[in-house]
């Protein structure tokens, strides 16, 4: 289960401060932030209907 919190700051960043639109593919750089948060990012992209893209470092 993904804390809440997360899955809201997830929501913010995915909708409000990259305003992510169907078909739209993101990059999400993970760099020392918890696996969690990348699968909360993820979560919220897909279900924008965006195309995640995940490069961990």
């Amino acid at each position: 289960m993904i804390d809440p919190r997360m899955m809201k700051l997830a929501d913010l960043l995915i909708t409000h401060s990259t305003k992510l639109q169907p078909g739209e593919a993101v990059l999400i750089e993970a760099t020392d932030i918890p696996r969690e948060m990348v699968s909360a990012l993820v979560r919220r992209a897909v279900e924008a209907g965006g195309v995640p893209l995940v490069l961990w470092k």
